[in-house]
């Protein structure tokens, strides 16, 4: 059955591969094994909701809840995921944010023809601006955060949450050991270029609906490093 509700994570995948979406939101096939960065990044996501607050949970609990078997994980070991984790805490501990984020995980509905955007903003702050963070070992730059979909997308939820657009959404970005640093990089959008975001949404939307779930078999290979469902596909073989 073909969804109506959708997330920027649901649209980006369609776009990256119709058939490793069509696998996982359609025939609902999901995969024991769990990336290593999407381990990470619920740990740290975890951390930082309870940055700058007197009562927060040990590390370790953190780790313990979100941590699955060894054996489930994908790319990286548990002493390597955890040692990775102490370097972000680290990072949170040394720089401190400068401002105050007074609601956190918030979620949001956008009705879109017929259709609904759904998702989570990570923090919006007493300046109404938006605050998203991200875990990377790859360098971010203003051009990558303007030019995101999901930068965009979050914008149009605040307007729908709050009513105005956000003075500027910051995106905090959490590097890994490689790079150790935290880095926070801020940008805002016009009406013209949320509207473009929406006639991208929408224009996969209609391809989904469409049921054109072809995979592209010249960027295979180039998924073989992180598909969920390489396994599956005959082209990352």
């Amino acid at each position: 059955m073909i969804p109506n509700k959708f997330s920027y994570s649901s649209l980006s995948l369609y776009q990256d591969c119709p058939r490793c979406y069509w696998l996982k939101y359609v025939a609902g096939i999901k995969q024991k094994r769990i990336s290593h960065n999407l381990i990470l990044g619920k740990i740290v996501h975890e951390l930082l909701e309870y940055e700058g607050q007197e009562k927060q949970p040990s590390i370790e609990s953190i780790i313990k809840k979100h941590l699955p078997p060894e054996d489930l994980i994908m790319g990286n070991t548990v002493n390597g995921i955890i040692q990775e984790v102490k370097t972000m805490a680290n990072l949170i501990d040394k720089y401190p944010l400068s401002f105050n984020v007074v609601e956190r995980e918030k979620e949001f509905f956008i009705p879109l023809d017929g259709n609904i955007i759904h998702g989570f903003i990570d923090g919006i702050t007493d300046n109404n601006e938006i605050l998203e963070h991200k875990t990377s070992s790859v360098k971010y730059d203003l051009a990558r955060v303007h030019e995101s979909p999901q930068s965009r997308i979050y914008s149009m939820a605040f307007r729908q949450i709050k009513g105005i657009l956000p003075t500027k959404i910051i995106y905090d970005v959490l590097y890994k050991s490689k790079i150790g640093i935290r880095d926070l990089i801020s940008t805002n959008f016009t009406e013209q270029e949320l509207q473009q975001t929406k006639e991208w949404m929408l224009g996969l939307i209609n391809m989904i609906k469409a049921q054109q779930f072809t995979p592209y078999k010249s960027v295979g290979f180039l998924h073989r490093g992180w598909c969920d469902h390489k396994n599956l596909c005959k082209y990352c073989r």
